[in-house]
């Protein structure tokens, strides 16, 4: 079995680590750093950097953190030099202090990517519930218009059942997103609060109360609606996708026991039994 490689073991680790311990990182290898140049100084001055072996104990101890921050930052003065094993010392302090602020850096930024991808989401989602809303209401002004024409007697010509298919048809993409709405719950984004869900419940409900309306209306005046394949037609399919849509929406539901699910259903079942 193939076993993973530990520098990106290592990459990982730091990848995911938090701000605070990126920075006690940072802070803890220039500490280490600086008592290392602060002890070869000490004990033996040809592996150590330039004039520090000349400082008395407490400035030789000072610009050994100096030196080790000026190397974490990679401004390189001039003023103190490594040489013998400090140089090691200092190419691998830089290399890795480089490495941790790169990373902290790039959290940076993509934390604000994060919050701005957020904003976009939460955004996009409250357009389309307001979409979603208006649309349908609508839909339901389409009804109302053929419902008085029926209540006054008038017959419905090709443009009226025009209407009739393309509200139906209407109805049918507003559903359809609905459950879009709840995508970005498993992370963390907008999530469809009750009070929200509650006004699309209601606005699903009155839609389906005004075509039981527009349908008994219909048949007073003895308007064959069956009869006419193209609306007929749209209003199976959008009982179809009511049905297939609202397993999904109630199951990504905050509350998917609400009573105002079960009376959509009820009425969905029953206009769906009329129709057939």
């Amino acid at each position: 079995m193939l076993t993973q490689r530990p520098h990106i073991t290592f990459m990982e680790k730091l990848s995911n680590s938090s701000y605070s311990e990126l920075f006690s990182l940072w802070s803890m290898l220039n500490i280490v750093c600086a008592i290392t140049y602060f002890a070869l100084a000490t004990v033996h001055s040809v592996h150590s950097v330039t004039h520090l072996a000349d400082m008395d104990i407490v400035t030789r101890l000072l610009n050994s953190f100096y030196f080790s921050l000026v190397t974490a930052t990679s401004l390189g003065y001039g003023d103190l030099v490594p040489v013998g094993f400090s140089k090691a010392v200092a190419v691998m302090q830089a290399m890795l202090s480089l490495l941790i602020f790169a990373i902290f850096v790039a959290k940076l930024v993509s934390r604000r990517q994060d919050v701005t991808l957020e904003e976009v989401h939460r955004m996009t989602s409250e357009g389309i519930f307001y979409n979603i809303r208006q649309g349908l209401f609508l839909v339901r002004k389409d009804f109302d218009i053929l419902i008085h024409r029926v209540e006054s007697g008038k017959e419905l010509h090709e443009h009226e059942w025009e209407i009739l298919t393309t509200a139906f048809l209407q109805a049918q993409n507003l559903i359809e997103e609905i459950p879009n709405l709840y995508n970005g719950q498993s992370h963390d984004l907008y999530i469809i609060d009750e009070k929200r869900e509650r006004l699309l419940l209601e606005a699903i409900s009155r839609t389906f109360r005004r075509i039981e309306k527009l349908l008994s209306v219909m048949d007073m005046h003895h308007i064959h609606w069956k009869g006419h394949d193209e609306s007929h037609s749209e209003l199976l399919d959008l009982l179809s996708i009511m049905d297939s849509s609202m397993p999904v929406w109630r199951e990504r539901s905050p509350t998917p026991r609400s009573q105002m699910f079960d009376d959509v259903v009820k009425r969905a079942h029953a206009l769906h039994g009329r129709v057939k």
